[in-house]
């Protein structure tokens, strides 16, 4: 199993690239099958494939089969933890102290 900042890493590695926030945009729209995904994107079928493994293997999308047909369908709770993750982050960030004990230090 992943630990919190692994699947952190795993989740903003899949949206560093700019095929995969596209295809995330697409996805936005409701769930789509590879043929429209390629098709609204205008790139080919392994190229989308290969975005698609990556986006699923993070969490972030997931595979609704419909009869023979199989979807894919942005995973509102793998966004929603990412989200979490980093507002936590933040909210660490914001509550620290200052970095050095010696900043508020008379000199």
């Amino acid at each position: 199993m992943k630990t919190p900042s692994e699947k952190t890493l795993e989740g903003l590695k899949a949206l560093g690239d700019a095929h995969r926030l596209r295809i995330l945009e697409v996805l936005g729209d409701g769930r789509k099958c590879v043929r429209d995904l390629t098709d609204a994107m205008g790139c080919g079928q392994s190229l989308v494939s290969f975005h698609l493994r990556i986006l699923l293997e993070a969490g972030l999308i997931e595979l609704v089969p419909e009869g023979r047909i199989h979807c894919y369908a942005i995973r509102s709770a793998g966004l929603e933890e990412l989200d979490e993750e980093l507002k936590g982050l933040g909210d660490r960030a914001a509550a620290a102290g200052p970095c050095c004990a010696r900043v508020d230090a008379p000199r």
